[in-house]
C-alpha cells in the first residue's frame, strides 16, 4: 500500500547541513535582534544630545540610507541631503 522512501546520501547531506546552519542561526540570533532594534532607536548615539555636524542644534535626526550612527539636527541633515532627495530620514 505504502510506497518505501528512499534517502540517498545527499539528502542526509543536505538535511545535516540545513541543522548546523539553523543550529548557527539559533546561537546568534538574540544578537542580530539586538542589533536590529538599536538601529531603529538613536543606536550608539543613545548620549548624543548635540548635532554631530555643527555642535549647536538638537540631534534629532538620522538618515537611514547614510553610512553611520551619528544624529543630526535638521538644519545639518537639509543641507547635507540637497543631492539625495529620495534617502529615508528617520526621527530619534
Amino acid at each position: 500500500m505504502f510506497s518505501s522512501c528512499h534517502l540517498d546520501s545527499n539528502s542526509i547531506l543536505i538535511s545535516t547541513q540545513d541543522e548546523l546552519l539553523f543550529s548557527s542561526w539559533i546561537r546568534e540570533r538574540d544578537r542580530y535582534l539586538a542589533e536590529m532594534i538599536m538601529m531603529e532607536g538613536r543606536a550608539a548615539a543613545i548620549h548624543q544630545i548635540c548635532c554631530n555636524e555643527c555642535g549647536i542644534g538638537a540631534a534629532d535626526y538620522r538618515c537611514a540610507d547614510c553610512f553611520g550612527e551619528d544624529l543630526c539636527c535638521s538644519s545639518c541633515l537639509v543641507s547635507n541631503h540637497k543631492l539625495h532627495p529620495f534617502h529615508v530620514v528617520k526621527v530619534n
